[in-house]
């Protein structure tokens, strides 16, 4: 990504080679809060349901990939890792805690 010219949009992004994790559509990612989806997609590099393997992928230089802060804020802090999505407002992800019904137990626990 060195010597590049900063993305200043989403679209911007498709020029590069993006590392699908986890394997979702780009504008799941990439839509903006007022509901524009982006109208390129980043070239898939590759495509992993794992975090390590895929951050794997990004320290080979092998593309970029789009994750949440707290599994990757020691990569920033020691300069892995630089900040690429511009300065945009993305839409919320939802994020969901699912369990079987048979563990009521443990969900109370965890939900009170």
């Amino acid at each position: 990504m060195q010597g590049r010219p900063a993305p200043l949009s989403m679209d911007d992004l498709a020029d590069r080679d993006w590392i699908q994790s986890p394997p979702v559509p780009w504008s799941a990612f990439a839509t903006l809060a007022d509901g524009t989806a982006p109208g390129r997609t980043p070239r898939t590099a590759a495509t992993c349901c794992n975090f390590t393997m895929a951050g794997k992928f990004v320290d080979e230089g092998q593309g970029f990939m789009i994750e949440t802060y707290p599994l990757i804020a020691n990569d920033f802090r020691a300069g892995r890792l630089v900040h690429l999505v511009p300065p945009v407002k993305l839409r919320p992800i939802d994020v969901y805690a699912i369990y079987p019904p048979t563990v009521r137990k443990m969900a109370s626990r965890l939900f009170s």
